[in-house]
């Protein structure tokens, strides 16, 4: 008796998970969906962006603390008479993307889907007397009252996009993600810092003094990157395309690949992976290389200039070439 009661249990569940997946499609269920959500804060038109046209932000002001809601979005822009300096991204899960337009709107605006409980307090955010936007996309949810097919946070989708003048530069930009892609695009930054533990980073079009890139695990991608690079990896391919200023990067596990557009030194190692260089032409300099199990190659191309090319890697091949 009692196993017959089992199979008729079991057999029930099963006609109502099929009835599921009829009513619902399974794409719903393994991948839920989330609320959408947009805002966006206008901030003064300081020294940093004085060759812009600010004239929009008289329009923005008289839009200040105006909001509007639909179903599934919350809408909300407020103006600030603070300059925007440093710009600080965190999120636990999902996809990040930053990026800069030059329209010299004067605002920052971020949007995407995520859970309410994100989006109620992402919708507070705002610029600090600092001049620094601090926007936190983490979930901060317990494994406990995590829904079971949405552990991972896949759906997760985070934008963030400056409009400002086409002279506009930001003083700092802080990102880090612990799980999901972050991505980066157009910016005018001194000083950028990118970390993921768990994704890839993808940095394009960025020009400033300084970047920091470093993922535990997860390819890392800059391309026309103009800032002297400080790049780490412990697992993950390392692509350094179109750099003009020095290069310092470290890999555990995976390939390098530097691509000068202009001559600059570079001082690379890897302990398990494969390491290409591409000097520009007229690098003038000395070139250094080593391998512990592999080959090397290397051109004739050492000079007297003050330029350096360093790398090594304990377990791979070393090749540079003149591009």
């Amino acid at each position: 008796m009692n196993r017959l009661i089992l199979n008729m249990v079991a057999l029930v569940a099963i006609v109502l998970g099929g009835l599921g997946l009829f009513m619902f499609g399974i794409d719903n269920i393994v991948n839920p969906s989330h609320p959408t959500y947009e805002k966006s804060v206008g901030f003064a038109a300081g020294a940093a962006n004085s060759s812009g046209d600010s004239s929009s932000n008289g329009d923005q002001a008289g839009s200040a603390g105006s909001s509007t809601s639909g179903e599934g979005k919350d809408y909300n822009h407020e103006t600030s008479f603070v300059e925007l300096k440093k710009l600080q991204v965190k999120a636990d899960v999902g996809k990040v993307k930053i990026e800069w337009i030059a329209d010299g709107q004067n605002r920052v605006e971020w949007n995407g889907k995520a859970p309410q409980s994100v989006i109620d307090t992402i919708s507070q955010a705002e610029i600090d007397h600092n001049g620094t936007l601090s926007l936190d996309f983490s979930v901060n949810r317990k494994w406990k009252d995590t829904p079971l097919l949405d552990l991972g946070g896949q759906n997760y989708e985070h934008n963030v996009i400056i409009h400002a003048p086409a002279g506009f530069v930001l003083e700092q930009l802080d990102s880090r993600v612990a799980a999901g892609d972050l991505s980066i695009d157009g910016l005018q930054v001194k000083q950028l810092k990118a970390v993921n533990n768990l994704g890839q980073i993808v940095v394009k079009n960025v020009q400033g003094e300084f970047a920091e890139l470093h993922s535990d695990a997860g390819d890392i991608q800059a391309v026309k990157l103009d800032a002297r690079l400080d790049v780490s990896s412990a697992l993950g391919k390392v692509k350094l395309i179109d750099t003009k200023q020095d290069v310092e990067a470290s890999v555990t596990t995976g390939d390098l690949v530097v691509e000068q557009e202009t001559p600059h030194s570079v001082d690379a190692k890897v302990t398990l992976g494969n390491i290409v260089v591409k000097a520009a032409n007229g690098f003038d300099g000395r070139v250094t290389a080593h391998s512990t199990l592999g080959n090397v190659s290397l051109p004739d191309m050492d000079g007297g200039g003050a330029l350096r090319i360093k790398v090594r890697t304990e377990t791979g091949n070393v090749t540079v070439v003149q591009k």
